[in-house]
C-alpha cells in the first residue's frame, strides 16, 4: 500500500526513449530457466468455445463501436 510519503516511479528510474538507462536495470535478477512446464496446447473444446465467441461477437452479438475501439490507437488496413 503507497502512504503520502511513498513514491511509485523515482525519477531515473524508468528507460528514457530508445535508451535501455532506467534504474530498475540495475535491481534485476534473473529467473532461473524452469524447462518446459507443459504441451502448451489447448484442449480441441477449448478452440471451438474461441471460434464460438469469435462468430457471436463478429455477427449478432456485435455492437456498433466495437471495431473502432478495436482499432483505436493504430490504422486498421
Amino acid at each position: 500500500m503507497l502512504t503520502g510519503n511513498s513514491i511509485y516511479c523515482p525519477n531515473n528510474y524508468t528507460d528514457c526513449g530508445e535508451e535501455n538507462n532506467g534504474a530498475w536495470r540495475d535491481e534485476l535478477t534473473p529467473l532461473e530457466s524452469v524447462g518446459k512446464m507443459s504441451a502448451n496446447v489447448s484442449s480441441r473444446e477449448l478452440y471451438n468455445l474461441r471460434d464460438t465467441l469469435v462468430e457471436f461477437f463478429t455477427d449478432n452479438g456485435s455492437v456498433p463501436w466495437q471495431m473502432q475501439m478495436i482499432g483505436r490507437g493504430r490504422i486498421l488496413t
